[in-house]
């Protein structure tokens, strides 16, 4: 959610070389391992009651993480 939201608004705050690639790897295997039950009780219940209809639901926890996974591919 925080690196989805973060290169959301600055695309270009993490570089290739930034962050060593067996990290971005790793990265990326956690944040698949990470079940939406999980997003929704760790941060969807924490936000604001106007963003939890934007950010709650199966498929957008899905985009996030596919979008976060594409960008650290990028830094391999």
């Amino acid at each position: 959610f925080d690196l989805d939201l973060l290169l959301s608004s600055h695309p270009d705050a993490v570089r290739p070389g930034d962050v060593p690639p067996e990290l971005a790897v790793k990265a990326s295997d956690a944040a698949f391992a990470i079940p939406f039950e999980a997003y929704e009780e760790l941060v969807v219940e924490y936000l604001e009651d106007e963003f939890v209809e934007i950010y709650d639901g199966p498929e957008v926890w899905e985009d996030m993480v596919t979008r976060v996974a594409a960008f650290l591919e990028t830094l391999r």
